[in-house]
Parts: structure tokens; C-alpha cells; sequence
């Protein structure tokens, strides 16, 4: 398994650090990876995601996989409801491509077409513009790490010139 956390965060920095959500996603998802952030993806990614990690983390604590993996410890049906609620209430937030802004723009387009590969599109004012190309940088990473190759840079550069432009600071 790899881990494509680039940026663990710090558990205080965490939403709701004292709420049964968050302690989950502390003690069980970083059994595997570093902390993110709720804000890592959108409400409509994390059914998926906490669906795919369960999976994961069930065949690991069922078969070992290995000596660092036999003490995975899965996610329990409540813990499992309580993460996905706990993570959809504190998502970043997400647009459709029929609510972004100046949508038939070509930085818009490449914005749309390259983001929408792996996630919802989140909302260019959940950043601030002076955010948004270490974002940006994280997300070519995470692509190539993920085996989608590099993102082209007039891809890079269209994608955060349309966010900087949206973003209202």
C-alpha cells in the first residue's frame, strides 16, 4: 500500500478535535497514512474513500498482509458511520460544473476536466489565493503518484490562474 499523504496535518488543527469523528479518523486512519483534513475532499468523495479504506483495512486485518499490516485494526459499523458523518459535515466545499464561475473560460475548462479526474471540484474561495499553487503542487503530486502521469504545465498554470481568479482575497 502506498501512502500519498504529502502533508499530514496536525491532529489539533482538526475540526471538532474532541468529537468521536475525529478521534476515528486519529486512532484508524492513520494506522496506514498520515492525518488529513476533512477538508482534504469533498462531501460527495468521502462515501467512496471511507469505503474503499474499510476495504482495505478489513483484507488487511483478515489476511496480514504482511508483519506491519497484521495489527490493522477495521472499522467497526458505528465507527464507520460516525467517521463518514464526521468527515461529510466538515468537507471542503465543492461546486458543480454548472455553478463555477466564468465556467467557459479555458483556464475553467482545464480546471474542470483535470480536477474532476479524481474528485469533486472544490470551491476556488476554500483557499486563499496565496494557497492555491501549494495546492495546486500537492495535487500534481498526488496525480503522479497515482499513475496519472505529469500534469502538463499549461495545465498547472491555466487550473491556478483560474483559481487565483476566483478567489476573492
Amino acid at each position: 500500500m502506498m501512502d500519498v499523504t504529502m502533508d499530514p496535518i496536525d491532529p489539533a488543527s482538526l475540526p471538532e478535535p474532541d468529537s468521536q469523528g475525529a478521534k476515528i479518523l486519529q486512532q484508524k486512519c492513520t494506522q496506514c497514512h498520515g492525518l488529513v483534513t476533512p477538508q482534504r475532499h469533498g462531501k460527495e468523495d468521502w462515501q467512496q474513500i471511507v469505503d474503499r479504506m474499510d476495504r482495505r483495512m478489513q483484507m488487511m486485518g483478515r489476511h496480514g498482509m504482511g508483519r506491519r499490516w497484521s495489527a490493522i485494526q477495521p472499522l467497526g459499523p458505528e465507527e464507520k458511520s460516525s467517521l463518514l458523518a464526521y468527515l461529510q459535515k466538515n468537507a471542503i466545499k465543492t461546486l458543480s460544473e454548472s455553478e463555477m464561475p466564468a465556467a467557459e473560460s479555458p483556464e475553467a475548462k482545464a480546471f474542470a476536466m483535470v480536477c474532476s479526474q479524481c474528485h469533486a471540484l472544490p470551491d476556488p474561495a476554500s483557499h486563499l489565493t496565496e494557497e492555491w499553487p501549494g495546492v495546486v503542487e500537492r495535487m500534481a503530486k498526488n496525480m503522479r503518484s497515482m499513475g496519472f502521469g505529469d500534469l502538463a504545465a499549461t495545465d498547472k498554470k491555466a487550473i491556478l490562474a483560474y483559481l487565483q481568479s476566483q478567489t476573492s482575497n
